[in-house]
């Protein structure tokens, strides 16, 4: 008899524990977050989810690794997804042939450093590789050499690689094909310990105020209008991911050994500076980055010449958020 009183009443807790469950669960709010790379730019999203932060904030997170632009925008458009994390590159170009994108956010840049063969300090009369004429990299390439006094196609000669990966470059110019490219921190560093070489940094690009949008984040300009307390909560746990980020590394080495399946401690260290390490607090879209993005698509497209910035773009979210003091709060 006892032991059947206490069968029916671990029965009944564990019923109540399960509709307890599932209401709470109810009571969180689906979002979908597209990310295109895995990469330390997306931190903030991983870091968010590990801590559950999401749910903190009233959110039911699912995040979709989806590595195209194109098709990333293609499922905003659809409501596929809710948010893309991802270039601001493709978010521009929808956005400007009509499509209702708009730039939210962004965790800031990637790390580009200009790099070139060991014992190459000057590339006037080089080969410098790029990934295509007229992308990303490309005009970053091209930025970055003109702010170094030299003539791009006139003084350095520019080889289309048809590789987007920087890693990939940076090996093929170590085989000579090249003398100089982009690459990112880690990517460099990659490349040095399977060649066991010192690879030149020339400039590191950020330094030199060319910046890109890898790490920003776009919506539908319906959520925008309608859900702007799910954009709120978003920015919320991304936010507050970062300060977390920020003070404890350990738990952000956890994190990108999960996801980017990186253990050895000297890429790890390479992977948090370029990222957090000088991730801005606060995630605004950086207009700055996006106008030059806009002179990249226009270098194709003339389309966008004489475009603002501030057309495709509007961080009214996070600078809410911020007059209110919670991004200080987090300090």
């Amino acid at each position: 008899m006892i032991r059947r009183s206490i069968f029916i009443i671990v029965f009944i807790v564990l019923i109540f524990l399960a509709g307890f469950t599932r209401s709470a669960a109810a009571q969180l709010t689906p979002i979908k977050i597209s990310y295109a790379t895995t990469s330390g730019i997306r931190l903030p999203l991983w870091i968010a989810e590990e801590a559950r932060l999401y749910e903190k904030y009233g959110l039911d997170a699912k995040l979709i690794n989806i590595p195209s632009g194109n098709t990333a925008i293609s499922a905003l458009v659809s409501g596929e997804v809710d948010i893309v994390s991802g270039s601001g590159s493709a978010s521009i170009v929808a956005a400007g042939r009509g499509l209702p994108v708009v730039i939210i956010g962004s965790f800031g840049s990637t790390t580009y450093k200009l790099v070139a063969n060991p014992g190459v300090t000057d590339l006037r009369g080089k080969v410098v590789g790029t990934s295509r004429i007229g992308s990303t990299t490309d005009f970053a390439l091209r930025r970055a050499l003109s702010k170094l006094g030299l003539t791009p196609d006139k003084d350095v000669k520019i080889l289309a690689t048809g590789i987007g990966e920087a890693d990939k470059r940076i090996m093929l110019m170590l085989q000579g094909r090249m003398d100089g490219t982009i690459g990112s921190p880690e990517s460099i560093l990659a490349a040095e310990t399977q060649a066991k070489v010192k690879i030149e940094i020339l400039a590191d690009l950020e330094e030199m105020k060319i910046y890109n949008t890898v790490g920003d984040l776009s919506t539908r300009m319906d959520v925008l209008k309608n859900r702007r307390d799910l954009l709120r909560a978003l920015f919320m746990a991304s936010g507050e991911a970062i300060a977390i980020g920020k003070k404890n590394k350990a738990l952000v080495m956890k994190v990108v050994t999960k996801q980017m399946k990186v253990t050895d401690r000297k890429r790890l260290d390479v992977i948090y500076d370029a990222s957090l390490g000088r991730m801005p607090s606060k995630p605004y879209a950086r207009e700055e980055a996006v106008q030059l993005e806009l002179e990249s698509v226009a270098f194709t497209d003339p389309l966008f010449k004489n475009k603002k910035a501030s057309d495709f773009m509007d961080s009214s979210i996070v600078a809410e958020l911020d007059r209110k003091g919670f991004f200080g709060q987090l300090q």
